[in-house]
């Protein structure tokens, strides 16, 4: 199935929201994000949805010294039936948009092994590896819903299970990471880590 006639552009929170909700595996998202995109189809209809915000601090400054300009995808999902190449169609769209922006020159997105995913489309988008991080838990409602130890606060595992939450894991998560907006090489853009990370440990 070819993406003739397919466009990207930006839509709502709440409309990403209610996609993400339909279509992705952790069935949820944050309540707010920067960034939000949708692939419609020859008839408009809303067929992805990739969701961007800031990633934490931690997690920006081992990409790079300049962490407020790191975005990070959140959430990428597509409706089933959709064309092999639409989420790559759909976040080098995205990506243009951010760029063309002017705030984010990094971008920043993780795989979860815990569904399997190795980041095959990343790379295909010529996002670079950029490690493992640390093996973490994960929450499931009763739906099979992921849901966070800090929802509204820090609980206590003991608490999560009261609450019938089921613990899963631990899942690896594989980082990916990509500079269209630097104007740097990988090779620069791995010397930049490297000396961000010694200048940290000066």
């Amino acid at each position: 199935m070819a993406l003739e006639g397919y466009s990207v552009r930006k839509v709502e929170h709440a409309a990403a929201l209610s996609f993400i909700r339909e279509h992705h595996y952790a069935q949820g998202a944050a309540n707010t994000s920067t960034f939000r995109f949708g692939l419609f189809d020859r008839e408009e209809r809303l067929q992805g949805v990739t969701l961007w915000m800031p990633p934490t601090k931690p997690a920006a400054r081992r990409l790079t010294p300049h962490w407020t300009e790191v975005i990070s995808l959140s959430r990428m999902a597509v409706a089933p039936d959709q064309p092999r190449n639409c989420c790559s169609f759909m976040l080098a769209r995205a990506e243009k948009a951010i760029i063309q922006d002017g705030r984010y020159r990094f971008f920043l997105t993780y795989a979860d092994e815990g569904e399997g995913h190795t980041g095959l489309v990343y790379l295909a988008c010529n996002w670079k590896p950029d490690g493992v991080a640390r093996p973490r838990f994960r929450w499931v409602d009763g739906e099979g819903r992921i849901v966070s130890i800090k929802a509204t606060r820090n609980f206590t595992v003991d608490e999560m299970l009261a609450r019938g939450y089921e613990k899963r894991g631990p899942f690896r998560r594989f980082r990916f990471a990509r500079a269209p907006g630097a104007g740097l090489s990988s090779a620069l853009l791995r010397l930049e880590l490297e000396l961000g990370e010694l200048i940290r440990c000066m």
